[in-house]
């Protein structure tokens, strides 16, 4: 049978992920820069330096690491070092 268990990195990681969201994210809500479409650019920005700065920013991966990582990003628990090379295109 297939756990769906947090293990304790996964649950840290989680709680900071939650925790970030309520307390950096969820202000944004009412931002006029939030619009029907979306975050404007400069938004965005901003939202993914504060993911940065708090260590949850993920650049996009390769399609392999993805798969491998598939449990573990379902799950909203995968986190890595963010490389300048990862960055291209965002």
């Amino acid at each position: 049978m297939i756990s769906f268990d947090l293990n304790p990195e996964q649950k840290a990681l989680k709680e900071c992920t939650e925790a970030f969201v309520l307390g950096k994210i969820l202000p944004y809500e009412k931002d006029a820069r939030n619009t029907a479409h979306g975050p404007t650019e400069d938004l965005r920005i901003e939202l993914n330096a504060l993911a940065k700065e708090a260590g949850l920013f993920e650049a996009l991966c390769s399609w392999r690491t993805s798969l491998m990582l598939f449990h573990d990003r379902a799950l909203g628990c995968w986190r890595r070092p963010i490389r300048v090379e990862d960055q291209s295109g965002l």
